[in-house]
């Protein structure tokens, strides 16, 4: 235990006791004036001259009081207090280490982070070595906290991380978000306010002046980037161009010129069929250059468009392309980042969804929507979505995808795609899991119908109060595997079965009796039940470390492997069996999206994955790193000593008040 004047300034206030000490000093003296003796006025003498000893005691004791009360409330403002645990004496830091892509960059063998975490070795060394603290946290998309006020007593922890560290690449691929890292440091900070923090990065912020913050920038001013930030494709009359954007980043020259590969394999269907064009692209510093690889017919219907400018290059293909398996686009420069100098482009092979429908009476609606939805999937480069129109007695039932029929019902349901009935009047296919019962009529064409409560994906956009039916199929001995969507009057207009390896839409009624056809959500009930049965495994193919997708299968599971194909993620392909599943991307390359549809259809996807175009400038400018929150838990230190002095106080005041009251009796 000891005393601390945790406001020491609070002292000033002790001169006000130097105040009333002057002002007793120069306070006016009566002066003594001399009168006729008189018998009263020498009696009333003779008594003040008894009363003056008390007087001069009492006044001795008032000036006493108010000098204790001034230095009380000088007290009161330093604000006193027992010492309960003494602040840590020796240094104590705290290491952030970025491990941001950019931190790849590497000059003479290593790579900014590894020169980072030498640095930080080192300090780390030091701290311990003269009884300090060191607490260590690796700085990515959520922090990592490797050690946390570890003393020389136990420095093992601090030499067991920064050996892992280095022994495991420990970099990242990403965005690293530092000011989460400081946050992550409250507890070392409110356990001792007066550490200090240390982060080793290339970031370049924007202010120097920070309280408790000395950032180590590990970047070597002669390093460069040349970059690949983007590729995406476009289809033009069913052509295809290539649409890369490129940058130069550094401070050795205001531009470079740089060698671009562009190699495009299994043109139009035939397998090694390759074209490979190179180009040589003069970049401006920080300036984003935009080359356009095309053929004459696709740069004839566009050409306003892809017309060059200063910052726009066209680079002519000797073949017209419609396909593809892969396209490689390579950056063939010496620089220090080369994370981005390769590019990987997916998806000119659509996989082809055949689909067949058959029908007893051909209508034009349901032509329409399968024409409309294939030209939807070509634009959207989703698939080759390939409807077969057949009569009913031409069906056919294996070798689909999905399956239309209406009116006229197959024999044998069948088992290699997912199977939609119309108005199934004629006669029930075996394993369809209902029985045909009649027709119900109505007399008035107008009837509303009505939603179960639970909603499913296929009707989550009709409006069931807008259709009306005059005619459906009565359903008796209905399988319990069947979902009712739609119904009237407890008669099922729309159901649903959905098993492991059966997938069966009926709808009772046909449209020739009902305003379905031509309702606004017509469409959209074909477009919803496609995506819903046949969806597609992921959205896109090209995406940044760090994006989390979804991943959805036509089967019971789907494989995410990286790399070639004796290659693997992380050592082993992961295998994901409750979809659809959320899947971060963490690392750059090429990934192999793999499953088994239900109904025994491999099918094999790859998506590219590179470091976020951002990381690519190693010299970027960040915004002002704010200081870190220093939370001091005072009761933790100190036990206030305010009420005490208060209470005494207080007590001072009333004897000063008794002693004036007195003194003006």
């Amino acid at each position: 235990y000891g005393m601390s004047l945790l406001t020491p300034l609070g002292l000033i206030a002790a001169s006000s006791v130097l105040a009333l000490i002057i002002i007793y000093i120069i306070r006016p003296n009566y002066q003594q004036k001399f009168i006729s003796t008189t018998f009263v006025w020498k009696m009333s003498l003779k008594n003040k001259k008894k009363k003056i000893p008390t007087s001069k005691l009492r006044n001795i004791i008032l000036i006493i009081c108010q000098i204790l009360i001034l230095l009380l409330a000088t007290a009161i403002l330093t604000t006193p207090s027992l010492v309960l645990q003494a602040k840590t004496e020796n240094a104590e830091v705290v290491l952030i280490v970025d491990s941001s892509a950019s931190m790849r960059t590497e000059t003479d063998g290593k790579t900014r982070f590894e020169r980072a975490l030498t640095k930080a070795e080192e300090l780390a060394d030091a701290t311990l070595a003269t009884g300090g603290m060191v607490s260590l946290v690796i700085a990515g998309e959520t922090p990592d906290k490797r050690a946390e006020r570890v003393t020389s007593d136990n420095r093992n922890i601090v030499d067991t991380a920064f050996m892992e560290l280095k022994e495991d690449d420990a970099c990242g691929y990403g965005v690293s978000d530092i000011e989460k890292a400081i946050e992550s440091c409250e507890k070392a900070l409110r356990a001792n306010p007066d550490a200090t923090v240390y982060v080793f990065t290339d970031y370049q912020f924007v202010s120097e002046s920070r309280d408790g913050i000395v950032v180590v920038d590990v970047s070597d001013p002669a390093e460069w980037n040349a970059a690949i930030l983007s590729a995406v494709t476009e289809k033009v009359n069913g052509y295809y161009l290539f649409d890369v954007e490129i940058a130069y980043y550094g401070k050795r020259n205001d531009n470079v010129k740089l060698d671009m590969t562009f190699s495009v394999y299994d043109i139009n269907g035939t397998v090694r069929h390759d074209l490979t064009e190179n180009i040589r692209v003069d970049c401006p510093e920080g300036e984003t250059v935009r080359v356009v690889f095309l053929s004459d017919r696709v740069h004839s219907d566009r050409k306003d468009y892809y017309e060059a400018d200063e910052l726009t290059v066209t680079a002519f293909l000797s073949e017209e392309i419609y396909s593809y398996s892969s396209v490689n686009i390579y950056l063939q420069a010496d620089d220090n980042f080369t994370e981005d100098n390769s590019f990987n482009i997916y998806g000119g092979e659509s996989e082809t969804i055949c689909v067949e429908y058959c029908s007893s009476q051909y209508n034009t609606f349901f032509n329409n929507i399968l024409y409309t939805l294939r030209g939807y999937y070509e634009q959207k480069n989703m698939w080759d979505f390939f409807p077969v129109i057949r009569a009913a007695d031409a069906m056919e039932t294996e070798g689909y995808d999905l399956y239309f029929f209406e009116h006229y019902m197959p024999e044998t349901l069948p088992t290699d795609g997912v199977v939609v009935l119309f108005d199934p009047g004629n006669r029930v296919p075996i394993g369809a899991g209902f029985e045909v019962a009649g027709y119900s009529n109505f007399r008035s064409i107008d009837f509303l119908t009505a939603v179960e409560e639970q909603a499913h994906p296929i009707t989550a956009h009709v409006v069931a109060d807008e259709i009306t039916v005059s005619q459906y199929v009565k359903l008796k001995n209905v399988s319990a595997e069947y979902k009712v969507l739609l119904s009237v009057d407890g008669d099922p207009l729309i159901m649903v079965r959905e098993e492991n390896g059966i997938k069966i839409v009926v709808l009772t009624f046909s449209i020739h009796y009902s305003n379905f056809a031509i309702k606004s959500f017509f469409p959209v009930f074909f477009f919803d039940l496609v995506n819903h049965f046949i969806p597609t495994t992921v959205d896109g193919n090209y995406f940044e470390v760090g994006s989390e997708v979804e991943l959805r299968s036509r089967g019971d599971s789907i494989t995410v492997s990286i790399g070639d194909e004796d290659s693997a993620f992380n050592g082993e392909a992961v295998e994901l069996d409750e979809l659809p599943a959320k899947f971060t991307f963490d690392t750059t390359g090429s990934y192999k999206l793999l499953q088994t549809t239900y109904y025994g259809k491999y099918v094999e996807e790859n998506v590219f994955v590179k470091a976020p175009a951002v990381e690519s400038d190693i010299f970027a400018a960040h915004t002002t790193l704010s200081n870190p929150y220093k939370s001091i838990d005072r009761s933790q230190f100190y036990r206030d000593l305010l009420v005490f002095i208060a209470a005494a106080l207080v007590a001072l005041v009333f004897v000063e008040w008794i002693l004036q009251a007195q003194d003006n009796m």
